[in-house]
């Protein structure tokens, strides 16, 4: 193979890199749900504190909500789920026969 020493990670990043970039435009906004405060524990003979997760007000928007929520649904359920049944009546029934001639599926 005459590809060059770097063949494998381009191939590699010609996949992977879409992949990451879709998989944090899609989570980029959990970052912005919940926010960190820090409270003094009671009882404590040092200046402890203690950190609380706490829901922001993004988070509690029902629109944001309503939004994300269908958003993940059609994005992780829905078009996947599609896919698969394309790809797999593909892989059944063939696209054409050997002659040329389309087929015509039948799974039974």
């Amino acid at each position: 193979m005459s590809e060059g020493p770097y063949a494998l990670r381009k191939r590699m990043a010609k996949f992977l890199l879409p992949v990451l970039i879709l998989t944090v435009a899609m989570n980029v906004t959990k970052f912005f749900e919940i926010y960190i405060v820090y409270s003094p524990v009671p009882d404590s003979a040092t200046n402890a504190t203690r950190p609380e997760l706490r829901v922001s007000e993004f988070r509690m928007n029902p629109t944001y909500s309503i939004f994300f929520n269908w958003f993940r649904f059609i994005t992780i359920g829905i078009i996947p789920f599609c896919l698969l049944v394309y790809f797999n009546t593909q892989v059944g029934c063939g696209d054409v026969s050997p002659l040329g001639f389309p087929l015509v599926c039948s799974f039974f």
